[in-house]
Formats: structure tokens, C-alpha cells, sequence
């Protein structure tokens, strides 16, 4: 169905903010559509209104309809009879949405957060499949929550975008990613690496890169990195004790604490970084990712 000029856009969500296009309608009104399929989800504990639209026989917005509202089941909650609710416990109220002598019952789930928590830093090799958004939702009474509405926005979409809940890597770079549920947000960086079979002749502007790893028993590789400041990490994170081992000698390199297979150096001449199997292992080849970024 082709646009007519002056469409406005209404931004509703659910795990993402998905847009959704209308245009006034020349017909008169022919149902009330409530949220997304007729479902309301409230994060927020402050006065939110109800988003309702009425529409023709072609789906189109009609403009200027007076909607009313009252609570017609589940939970009590604070409504007027505008359509704005205050949520400020974990509820589910039954909603009749009215205009003339049409009506829609929709279900508003109220669902108040207190805290957001978002794992990072998001790692990613160029080429990646998407990965999904790891998060930590709690509610009021300390419940991890089954129903989020909420938005992602990356605040360098060269480097990465999202898709919902789930960010897709487009070039080398640095980006952060911010998920926003209610009143409450939570951020977390976005690292995309170049993918490289070795470490060898880096180029100033090559800031993030990666080698993709597979040693076998007693094997091992050896490259010079360059003068400069330098983040390494060895994925995956959860092999720290039986997993491809990380060496840099000719540098001064510190821990860091959050991460315990990623380490800063820094050297004013070149050093030597060596990843090897450990013989002593049972495994006869391990697989994984050294992850390079210039500070």
C-alpha cells in the first residue's frame, strides 16, 4: 500500500522498538488497536499512557478519535480515564480501550524494573553470525523478568547494528550498545576485530584484530608485535585453565580483573606474543580466538 505524505510514525516495543507507519485515513473508524496485539508492557514506575490508535476498514490511523479507558479485570492498578497507568508493582490488568461503539480489551502487564544488568564487552570476528543481547532483567521483588518491552541503540552503526535483541557486526571498530527497559538502562562495548591468519606486518590503522586458532598437542605460534599499547585476550574465556595459552614476553603487561584471559601491555620496543597448546592437556587440539587491540 503506497505512503501518503504526512505519515507519522509511533514507536512500540518489545525487546526492541519496532516502528509502525500511519497515515490518516479517509474512513470512518473500524477498530482500536492497543500496543502490540492488543498487549501493553510497563517498565516504568511514572505515569504512562496507554498507546491506542484507532483505524479504518484499511488499517490506516484515524485522527481526532476520542478513546476512553477502565479497568475491566485482572489486577487493580492506577488508571485515568485518558488511558495513563501508573505501574509500580508487578501487575496484570484487563484494559477496555472505547471510542463510539467500538471497544477493545487489551492486557496491560505492569512490570516495574529495578535493575538492568548487560554482560560485555560483545566480542565479534568481521563475518560473525549475529550474537544476542546477554542480559540480567529484575523486577521490584528481585524476579528476573519473563516479558520485556524496551529499546537498543548503537551509538556507531558503521561498526555494529542491532536486529531486537541481538547485534550484528559490520566493521573493525569500537561501538557501545545501550538497552533501555523502563526508567532503568544499561550499556556495555561492542568490539568488532578484522580476521587475521597471523600477526604479522600490522598497519598503524589496524586497531582490532583477530587470529582464529587450532593447535594441536605441543604446538605452538610466534609472532613480534609492535611498540605501542595493546589489549589481548584469549577466547573463550572459560578455558582459562585447560585452554590455547597466552604468553607475551618484552612487555610490561598487567591483568585485568574483570576478564582473566585478557591482559594490557606496553612496550617502547617490540615484543613476542606465543600462544601454545599445553601437552599436559588430554585434548588433542584446541580451538579458539586471540583477540589483538591497539590501545
Amino acid at each position: 500500500m503506497p505512503l501518503s505524505l504526512g505519515c507519522r510514525r509511533t514507536a512500540l516495543g518489545v525487546s526492541s522498538v519496532l516502528a509502525l507507519t500511519a497515515c490518516g485515513g479517509g474512513g470512518p473508524p473500524a477498530r482500536i488497536v492497543v500496543g502490540i496485539s492488543d498487549t501493553v508492557v510497563v517498565h516504568s514506575q511514572r505515569p504512562t499512557a496507554i498507546p491506542a490508535e484507532a483505524r479504518d476498514a484499511e488499517g490506516l490511523v484515524v485522527a481526532k478519535v476520542a478513546i476512553s479507558y477502565r479497568l475491566t479485570g485482572g489486577d487493580s492498578i492506577p488508571m485515568t480515564s485518558d488511558g495513563t497507568v501508573t505501574c509500580t508493582r508487578h501487575a496484570d490488568a484487563k484494559v477496555t480501550a472505547t471510542a463510539g461503539a467500538l471497544s477493545t480489551v487489551a492486557l496491560v502487564r505492569c512490570r516495574p524494573i529495578r535493575s538492568i544488568h548487560m554482560n560485555g564487552p560483545v566480542q565479534f570476528i568481521a563475518g560473525d553470525t549475529a550474537q544476542p543481547l546477554v542480559t540480567q532483567i529484575v523486577g521490584l521483588n528481585g524476579e528476573a523478568l519473563d516479558v520485556v518491552a524496551g529499546s537498543v541503540a548503537i551509538d556507531d552503526r558503521a561498526v555494529a547494528g542491532a536486529e531486537g535483541m541481538r547485534i550484528t557486526a559490520r566493521e573493525p571498530g569500537a561501538a557501545r550498545v545501550t538497552l533501555t527497559v523502563g526508567d532503568s538502562s544499561a550499556t556495555a562495548d561492542v568490539n568488532v576485530y578484522e580476521p587475521l591468519d597471523a600477526l604479522v606486518r600490522l598497519r598503524p590503522e589496524q586497531k582490532f584484530v583477530a587470529v582464529r586458532l587450532s593447535l594441536r598437542s605441543g604446538e605452538y605460534r610466534r609472532w613480534t608485535l609492535p611498540a605501542g599499547t595493546w589489549m589481548l585476550t584469549m577466547l573463550p574465556y572459560k578455558d582459562e585453565k585447560r585452554g590455547i595459552r597466552l604468553k607475551v614476553a618484552g612487555a610490561s603487561c598487567v591483568p585485568e580483573p574483570i576478564s582473566p584471559r585478557r591482559i594490557s601491555c606496553t612496550t617502547a620496543d617490540s615484543a613476542y606474543v606465543t600462544v601454545e597448546h599445553p601437552s599436559k592437556t588430554r585434548a588433542p587440539e584446541l580451538e579458539g580466538q586471540l583477540l589483538v587491540r591497539r590501545i
